[in-house]
């Protein structure tokens, strides 16, 4: 016996080693580490682009308003997009590394590279090592935007639209919507495409303490940021209560301040331009905050590089798409410490230190717990038995997928496309919900809402999110279906039977034609109510700390203007009440005013101190007091959101205006969206489709996900750009809201053209 069989009681020429001492004493050598150096950069970076686009979504929309319709030069609007999209990237880091890093395992898992590892006597676990590397990469990357490139950014978006808020200052005003410039609040029903010029405006002047109306205005910016407001042909009812007094005004002048434009953004959102010596010396808990979280980004992409491999190992090595859910999740609860982290915060538990690094000591842990016990796990483990009832499940579906015998190719590329599509709408749908808690948080933390109003809110506002994601999921879930079907060589077997890969996937266009009526009828049926019932939802949260709903409303409807300084719709209540009635140029021939009105049914008011003024032309006014009931509708009206509209809504919205002689431009552009957006539940995905199937060879997967995600910018860019074509009245409203659908159209049928698919 030999001297290691007398140390150990094991002969080597006859006792085989342990797998697990094997796996425990070998390390990754610098050929795999090259290898997987090589496939963790792509998932990562490409991930990284989408959760980037997906925050800039809305921005990109407006950006492209502003060159059509505002007449901002088109380098000034790129300059602020890049600016804007910089501090996003930072922010993005940490995720797009935990997501990279799973979709990259989830890839050599699927590849069975992990078991070809661990046959080589590799742990596993000692895939954190590479992992740790380049999640380390990505954290230099992150440290250095949050440090330097997101703060340069920030100054510079700052800078520009402080120039723009002196230059253009009409450059957001929108029809309808109530605009403030300090104390001044300004809305006209109509406004000219480039902003200046306007139509029946209503001006709230501090000075005066009361609402002038008049027919026309325009606006002229000042060197010294304010803005010159002309009005023309304007009146004042003032308060009858004190003494009845109509103000007529040919002419007004008056200087609005700049500091209000909706250009200029808050003191919060301009804490990311401070550098950390400015964030030191303001001091505040804000600005300590915002000093940790410079570096916590940073550090949360390290451990969730580190966290990935015993993740992924915990999870039983999911697929690529499965990894990808499972990053999802760990967003998920990463948000959900951060959210309870600045809770804890705002209610005084917690320093800014802690606060900021909790989430991050909290994964810290789990990197610590979750490889215990993993190094010794096999691979790929036996699947267990299945039980009684489960084998008689499986063989009752296999009898009747052998009974029904009927285009089994069809239904078997369906049920594919289905699967990875329900993934994709989930992944993307919780993207989305991050990307909106995220951008709603400090408001959150703000008002402190109960969980109910939370849980409330967002199960009234997850209908609008899916809808945005939608054409986008169907856009990906092709992809990835037809790249499937292809490298399990399932694309070349339908050839090999003497099916054209094009035939065999035609499902997938079915299922995708399916999808437009009912993605329409999403859109027109239940994201008006949902949307208007989020809007109430999130009125309730923000006004709470003062007891109000729906405090300080002012806004006109109709021949009718409203002001309030409380208002309760549900309770039909209101308080320090004025109701305008308006004539056909939107100037005021009545005004009445009471202390509190209460709803008593059927428009009808009953209200407690009324006063009411007439105008009916020359000196004299109408003067009634102490008459407790009027009528003036059943609710104070709000804001009009063409989302919270159907298609019949628009059009009966459409008609009313242009009875009254408004241009009802936006409001038709808008009609013709609703009626063209469903058509990308059928164009994205044929477009993937055909770029898919071109070849042999196929393209690869990486090669399809980045031309679907150029797909979805680009019907981003070109509906964005229709729109404000359209709103701009360069384009008649069909022409503008259908020309990217007809566009794609063309993309399409020439792309089928070329595989031959319509001879």
């Amino acid at each position: 016996m030999s001297s290691v069989a007398a140390t150990t009681g094991k002969d080597p020429a006859l006792d085989p080693p342990d797998p697990a001492d094997a796996r425990r004493q070998r390390i990754p050598g610098p050929t795999l580490l090259r290898h997987i150096g090589s496939t963790l950069p792509g998932p990562a970076l490409f991930i990284l682009a989408v959760l980037t686009i997906v925050v800039l979504t809305q921005d990109m929309l407006a950006f492209s308003d502003l060159v059509m319709n505002r007449g901002l030069e088109a380098g000034s609007v790129a300059a602020l997009a890049i600016d804007r999209a910089i501090p996003a990237l930072a922010w993005m880091v940490p995720f797009a590394t935990l997501l990279g890093c799973l979709v990259a395992l989830g890839k050599l898992s699927s590849d069975t590279e992990l078991f070809l590892i661990e046959a080589s006597g590799i742990s596993v676990l000692r895939l954190m090592v590479p992992f740790g590397l380049f999640a380390l990469l990505m954290a230099g990357v992150g440290l250095w935007l949050s440090l330097d490139g997101a703060p340069g950014a920030n100054r510079r978006l700052d800078a520009r639209l402080a120039r723009m808020a002196v230059e253009k200052p009409w450059a957001t005003l929108m029809p309808g919507v109530v605009h403030r410039f300090g104390d001044y609040k300004l809305t006209a029903r109509e406004i000219a495409s480039s902003g200046d010029r306007l139509t029946d405006v209503q001006l709230y002047m501090p000075s005066l303490g009361e609402t002038v109306f008049a027919e026309t205005g325009a606006l002229e910016p000042a060197d010294d940021g304010r803005i010159l407001l002309r009005l023309s042909r304007g009146r004042a009812l003032l308060d009858p209560r004190e003494e009845a007094r109509v103000l007529h005004v040919d002419e007004l002048v008056t200087w609005l301040p700049g500091s209000g434009s909706d250009l200029v953004r808050t003191d919060v959102e301009q804490m990311g331009g401070m550098s950390l010596g400015e964030l030191k010396e303001r001091g505040d808990r804000e600005a300590r905050v915002a000093l940790h979280r410079r570096f916590t980004w940073p550090v949360a992409a390290v451990l969730f590089g580190l966290l990935s491999v015993p993740l992924f190992v915990r999870g039983a090595r999911v697929s690529r798409s499965g990894g990808l859910m499972l990053g999802v999740v760990v967003m998920v609860v990463y948000q959900g410490l951060v959210q309870g982290a600045n809770g804890l915060l705002w209610s005084g538990s917690v320093s800014p230190w802690v606060a900021a690094w909790l989430p991050n000591l909290v994964v810290a842990v789990a990197v610590l717990v979750l490889p215990l016990g993993l190094n010794d796990r096999p691979s790929f483990q036996p699947r267990p038995e299945p039980s009684k009832w489960r084998e008689r499940l499986r063989w009752r579906r296999s009898d009747r997928a052998l009974r029904a015998r009927r285009r089994p190719l069809g239904r078997y590329v369906a049920q594919s496309f289905l699967g990875t599509l329900l993934l994709c709408l989930a992944g993307l749908l919780v993207c989305y919900l991050i990307v909106d808690v995220f951008q709603r948080l400090d408001r959150f933390v703000r008002y402190a809402p109960p969980a109910v109003d939370l849980i409330r809110f967002y199960a009234a506002r997850l209908p609008l999110l899916a809808s945005r994601v939608v054409p986008l999921a169907m856009l990906v879930a092709t992809a990835l279906t037809v790249s499937i079907l292809g490298s399990r060589g399932e694309l070349v077997g339908m050839r090999a039977c003497g099916v054209p890969a094009w035939r065999g996937l035609m499902p997938i266009l079915l299922v995708s034609a399916l999808a437009v009526p009912t993605f329409f009828l999403l859109n027109d049926r239940v994201i008006p109510r949902t949307t208007a019932l989020a809007d109430r939802i999130n009125d309730l949260i923000k006004d709470r700390p003062t007891g109000n709903v729906g405090a300080n409303v002012w806004y006109r409807e109709g021949d009718a203007f409203y002001e309030a300084e409380r208002f309760d719709p549900e309770a039909g209540v209101a308080s320090q009440l004025i109701y305008y009635e308006l004539d056909a140029s939107g100037l005021p021939l009545a005004r009445t005013d009471a202390s509190s009105a209460l709803h008593v049914g059927e428009g009808l008011w009953r209200m407690e101190d009324r006063v009411r003024v007439g105008y009916e032309g020359g000196l004299d006014l109408d003067v009634v007091r102490d008459e407790p009931m009027a009528r003036m509708g059943s609710e104070l009206p709000q804001n009009v959101d063409t989302r919270h509209l159907s298609v019949g809504e628009l059009r009966r919205e459409i008609g009313v205006l242009e009875r009254s002689g408004v241009d009802a431009t936006r409001f038709r552009v808008d009609l013709w969206t609703k009626l063209a957006t469903p058509l990308a539940c059928l164009l994205l995905p044929a477009l993937a489709l055909f770029f898919s199937l071109g070849g042999p060879p196929h393209p690869s997967t990486s090669a399809t996900l980045v031309f679907s995600a150029t797909v979805a910018v680009t019907w981003i860019l070109l509906t964005g750009l229709g729109a404000s074509l359209g709103y701009g009245g360069t384009l008649p409203a069909p022409l503008a809201a259908f020309s990217p659908a007809f566009l794609f159209l063309v993309a399409s049928l020439v792309m089928g053209r070329r595989l031959h698919i319509f001879r």
